[in-house]
């Protein structure tokens, strides 16, 4: 997803999710090119999550066309199955 589009998912998942703090949730890109617009970023949450806040990242993700996935007790979001 884009940059802008992951800072406002970002920010719909704080507001939405009480155990998502701001610490623990943070953007990382894919891969890096010179030309910021190009860039691919998800979102990484680095905490524990409840059931509910799975439940409501799940259909977040779902209504953005976007992917959760759990890698090394990390909670991920972004438009690549398997990233």
């Amino acid at each position: 997803m884009k940059r802008r589009d992951a800072i406002n998912l970002l920010y719909k998942i704080y507001n939405a999710c009480q155990d998502v703090t701001i610490n623990s949730i943070k953007i990382e890109e894919t891969e890096k090119t010179k030309d910021t617009y190009d860039q691919d970023f998800f979102l990484v949450i680095n905490s524990s999550v409840s059931p509910t806040s799975k439940s409501i990242l799940r259909n977040m993700a779902a209504d953005h066309g976007l992917f959760l996935s759990e890698k090394n007790n990390r909670t991920i979001i972004s438009n690549h199955k398997n990233l």
